[in-house]
């Protein structure tokens, strides 16, 4: 029995987890930490009173990632922030455009959803899909998110998947990597440290901002979906989702330090550090991209017994010796915002800073 006054769906929240880690000590002072997450959350809403109406979907996507090819580059004022790994990104598009148009060729227009509401519906449902009627656009997320994927974060357009939510198997480690093994490596060293370490790290995620399912989209009998063309009021083929923004955040902190401590105990450190986050955004069909490079020198020092030295009490407890500690750090950054306009092949700088 239908109520047709029961208007609320039933939704389902599903949440899929994948988060491993390792730390490997290849030879004696060398440390690796990996670790990797992919995370999807989905909720799917049904509107089981209506059995007519299809199942509607809206989630959230990010798995850690290497994007380590496109890290670097395109920030260089005297060559109009030209970079090669955007140009790659604007000629994937076509690459990746006519892959998806192959897919429909020969395939049948839907016989179900909005086909039944439109005035060519009952025309066409079922028919052989006709491009001249209505075909993908260049510059929708069905095209952008994968040539995206393949310049920024690793890939080929000719066969980086369609699919907008890469699978497990893509989730690549990040990794923390220190070496405290110089003073053994050059003994000489130690007449001046007690202890020597070099650290690198990286760190990278992809993420898909909040999608959800087109709200006239519909599949045909080969699983091949369509969506209605407001401009010609004609099936248009379109994945499932309607994506907002993609995101890829990369930071190399540092990209190399050193931490020193000297045999009078003063303590030294040097790192170099660089940050960059990069944002698609499908409504305006631009790249947004924000760099920060810092580099930081510090220097400590502890002076022990502090208040025994100067002649400071203890406190209610006799004989408590209190430890003094001295640090400075000097950080030189600068900060970088970048917009790539994706229809003009253009990139500007909208902001930036150094301090």
């Amino acid at each position: 029995i239908m109520n047709d006054s029961l208007t609320s769906p039933a939704v389902y929240n599903q949440t899929k987890d994948l988060s491993y880690s390792a730390t490997l000590e290849p030879w004696t002072g060398l440390k690796v930490t990996l670790s990797g997450t992919w995370k999807h959350n989905e909720q799917e809403s049904h509107q089981f009173m209506s059995p007519s109406l299809p199942i509607r979907k809206s989630g959230a996507f990010q798995m850690t990632t290497i994007a380590m090819g496109s890290s670097f580059g395109g920030h260089d004022a005297g060559d109009n922030y030209s970079s090669r790994v955007f140009d790659e990104f604007v000629a994937n598009r076509q690459i990746v455009y006519s892959r998806l148009l192959s897919r429909y060729q020969g395939s049948r227009y839907p016989k179900d959803g909005f086909m039944h509401t439109i005035e060519k519906g009952d025309m066409l449902a079922g028919m052989p899909y006709n491009p001249e009627l209505g075909s993908s656009r260049i510059n929708t997320s069905d095209v952008l998110v994968p040539a995206f994927f393949a310049a920024y974060v690793g890939g080929n357009a000719h066969t980086v998947s369609l699919d907008p939510i890469p699978s497990m198997l893509r989730a690549l480690p990040n990794w923390r990597v220190t070496y405290d093994g110089l003073l053994q490596l050059f003994p000489k060293l130690s007449k001046w440290f007690k202890s020597l370490q070099l650290s690198h790290s990286y760190n990278c995620t992809y993420a898909i901002g909040n999608y959800q399912t087109y709200t006239n989209f519909v599949k045909n009998e080969e699983g091949l979906g369509f969506v209605l063309d407001v401009a010609s009021d004609c099936p248009m083929p379109s994945s499932e989702f309607d994506i907002g923004t993609v995101t890829l955040n990369e930071s190399f902190q540092p990209l190399m330090g050193l931490n020193a401590t000297m045999i009078n105990g003063l303590t030294l450190k040097g790192e170099y550090a660089h940050i960059r986050s990069v944002s698609l955004a499908m409504s305006s069909a631009q790249v947004t991209e924000n760099v920060s490079k810092n580099f930081t020198i510090g220097a400590g020092y502890k002076i022990a017994d502090f208040n025994t030295k100067i002649g400071l009490p203890g406190g209610k407890q006799k004989d408590v010796k209190h430890d003094l500690n001295l640090k400075m750090d000097v950080t030189y950054k600068s900060q970088m915002a970048l917009l790539r306009k994706i229809n003009d092949v253009f990139s500007q700088a909208t902001s930036g800073n150094e301090a």
